[in-house]
């Protein structure tokens, strides 16, 4: 009977636990990737939009590993292609972030 209430307390303990959350990140990523990405031509509106699809689905320590990349290892990362497709996704519907 006693290891049905351990048993019950240990459940309950671990239902309560909340998943670790992801770092914040820092306010200078998203005025520097707002500023970089403007200065490639395109719209504040679409960069806003790509910057809350890649904030919302990218930890902020993959980002900030993937930013330190040389230039050309940066063009052919995975990460590089998944940007692009926000970036298109915004253009074609920048209203819907």
């Amino acid at each position: 009977m006693h290891l049905r209430y351990i048993l019950a307390a240990l459940l309950l303990a671990s239902a309560c636990q909340r998943a670790p959350e992801k770092a914040a990140y820092a306010p200078s990523t998203e005025a520097n990737f707002g500023r970089a990405c403007q200065e490639q031509g395109t719209a504040q509106a679409v960069c806003a939009c790509t910057w809350q699809k890649i904030s919302a689905s990218v930890a902020s320590e993959e980002f900030a590993a993937f930013e330190r990349l040389p230039a050309g290892e940066r063009a052919n990362h995975a990460l590089q292609a998944q940007i692009a497709r926000y970036a298109r996704d915004c253009q074609r519907y920048p209203a819907t972030p």
